[in-house]
């Protein structure tokens, strides 16, 4: 995926692309998931929801038409709670990142450190709950130089912190 791949590929989409007003990659086995998603969608925001363990005509045939959704959305919804520990830094945030979309997550704080924070709210990225998910994600849609400032930031400090350039400087050795 675009963390692996680097700058090997473009990931700058135009505006007028951008069909996905919101975006969900995932799964919903969580009941956080499911209720933030019911309320967007009872709120009638264009939300499209895709990937993780959904009908066939829900997934994605490669990560290409992965990478590629992300790269049509305006704003990514990220899930910090997981079944599987309290909560994680998902890899969803990079992959949102890495195509130019705004992402906004729940639980934030899991992004700090010892040394500072991976991403900062604000700067990079947003913070959301089941309260402020309606009134968050129609402010970013309805303020689209701020949602693209923040998201520009967001694809800047990923290229600078987290791209294949960084991790594999020298990518022949790799290969």
């Amino acid at each position: 995926f675009p963390v692996t791949i680097g700058s090997y590929k473009r990931y700058e989409t135009d505006e007028s692309e951008k069909v996905n007003d919101v975006l969900f990659c995932g799964s919903l086995h969580l009941e956080e998931r499911t209720s933030i998603l019911r309320k967007l969608l009872d709120n009638k925001i264009n939300l499209r929801i895709a990937g993780g363990r959904w009908p066939a005509e829900n997934t994605f045939e490669n990560f290409e038409d992965y990478a590629n959704e992300f790269r049509k959305t305006k704003i990514s919804l990220n899930f910090a709670a997981s079944p599987y520990c309290r909560y994680q830094r998902k890899g969803r945030i990079a992959e949102s990142m890495a195509c130019g979309a705004l992402c906004i997550t729940t639980y934030a704080d899991v992004l700090k450190n010892r040394t500072g924070t991976w991403f900062e709210v604000g700067k990079h990225l947003v913070e959301f709950n089941l309260d402020n998910c309606v009134d968050v994600v129609n402010y970013y849609l309805k303020n689209d130089a701020e949602r693209i400032k923040i998201a520009d930031a967001g694809y800047k400090h990923w290229k600078e912190t987290c791209s294949a350039d960084i991790f594999w400087p020298d990518r022949k050795s790799v290969v």
